[in-house]
């Protein structure tokens, strides 16, 4: 019986399910968040892009894979995110 195979009994089901739980946000979550997000996730995104360059990237990556449907979300960031200033380099460290 293969791993994926999702015909056992009940217990063994809700085992696959379980595990694919997870309580940390992930790279899919920043595309669902882009295109369907609201306002204050949408404002902590911004934020988070504004101060951040590798979160910049992703943001850009994400938008990139939105769905048709939510494609005028996904040119909104990706039209945000060129119109941010550029980051300042942290000195030291």
């Amino acid at each position: 019986m293969s791993v994926l195979d999702t015909s056992g009994d009940d217990q063994d089901n809700e085992l696959l399910r379980a595990g694919r739980i997870t309580a940390r946000a992930s790279f899919l979550d920043l595309v669902d968040d882009i295109a369907a997000g609201d306002l204050a996730t949408w404002r902590r995104i911004y934020a988070t892009a504004l101060r951040d360059p590798e979160a910049r990237a992703a943001v850009l990556r994400a938008s990139r894979l939105v769905e048709p449907e939510f494609a005028n979300a996904g040119a909104l960031w990706c039209a945000l995110i060129a119109r941010m200033p550029a980051v300042p380099h942290a000195e030291g460290g």
